[in-house]
């Protein structure tokens, strides 16, 4: 296998790997790469024979990837990777790796339930019902980023030489490798960010704020950002498939009702609103059994209206 790696590794160099190469040298470790490098240049007492000029190599990678546009762009600073290859036996590898236009992938949890998603560097994200992630094939050299619409539980893969950022709304997370929830729903107005191990660093527009394991933070719809104990028993609830509220105001508990089962609730009554609600209900419940549960707790009543709900005293 290392001989065939090698031989793909000379074949880049001199600008001669088929498409299906250039797929297979893109995934190689760049360790890997730099043995087979140095293999080579330690084979031949005139590099020359392995390695083509600095200009010559620059324009034969140029061909083979002008041939293969679909896949690969080429950027000018090939040609700068190009010389250093070929003064000191290492092509800036990670420039070619990870210096690729980006493809992004998608991934949806609607009405089903919560899904698991893989990313290639090994972490793992579970999306919650009515979310999305958007996630590059292929993570930068220096950084990975996904984008969150909804609420995702993540477990990052440790990597310090490139930290793992969750961009929503306008907001974001920087991890290195660690353990937290995002909930940011775009057609909702608050925003949560729940650690369970490791450290993160939340930035919210122009402000920036480190939490502890155990913390959550909230950003409400003026962009104010608080930091708290959390309540992870209430804060992961969903993923034990269980709606749990501790003092939440009433529109927060609809919300998530509102989400989990398709169904649209009003409360014409501004004034209640903010009435708080402290309850617990298993998601696998019917809607009527769970409205009943929660307006019971709050003394107030609901009715069918249409295809609709509304709620009053």
């Amino acid at each position: 296998m290392e001989d065939v790696e090698k031989y793909m590794v000379q074949k880049f160099i001199m600008g001669k790997c088929s498409a299906e190469e250039l797929n297979h040298i893109r995934e190689m470790a760049p360790e890997a790469f730099e043995k087979h490098v140095q293999a080579l240049k330690l084979e031949e007492e005139d590099s020359t024979h392995v390695l083509a000029s600095a200009d010559e190599m620059y324009k034969n990678i140029e061909k083979k990837f002008a041939r293969h546009t679909h896949s690969f762009t080429v950027y000018s600073f090939l040609k700068a990777a190009a010389a250093v290859l070929l003064l000191l036996g290492s092509l800036s590898w990670y420039y070619f790796k990870y210096g690729q236009e980006v493809e992004y992938a998608y991934a949806t949890a609607k009405e089903a339930d919560p899904i698991k998603v893989s990313l290639e560097d090994g972490s793992a994200v579970w999306l919650n019902r009515h979310s999305q992630l958007k996630y590059p094939k292929h993570f930068g050299a220096d950084k990975r980023e996904v984008f969150l619409d909804g609420e995702a539980y993540f477990e990052v893969k440790k990597e310090s030489a490139r930290p793992f950022f969750v961009h929503f709304d306008k907001s974001e997370v920087k991890v290195l490798g660690t353990t937290f929830n995002v909930k940011s729903f775009s057609h909702e107005t608050d925003r949560y960010v729940t650690l369970l191990v490791g450290i993160v660093n939340v930035k919210h527009k122009e402000r920036e704020v480190n939490m502890a394991p155990g913390e959550e933070i909230h950003i409400d719809k003026s962009g104010e950002t608080k930091k708290y104990k959390a309540d992870l028993a209430i804060s992961m609830a969903w993923r034990e498939k269980v709606f749990q509220f501790q003092q939440a105001p009433l529109t927060e508990v609809t919300a998530a009702i509102k989400r989990w089962y398709g169904v649209d609730i009003q409360i014409p009554d501004k004034q209640l609103h903010r009435r708080r609600v402290t309850i617990r209900i298993n998601q696998r419940e019917k809607l009527y059994a769970v409205l009943s549960a929660l307006t019971e707790s709050v003394g107030l009543k609901y009715k069918i209206e249409g295809e609709g709900v509304v709620i009053s005293k």
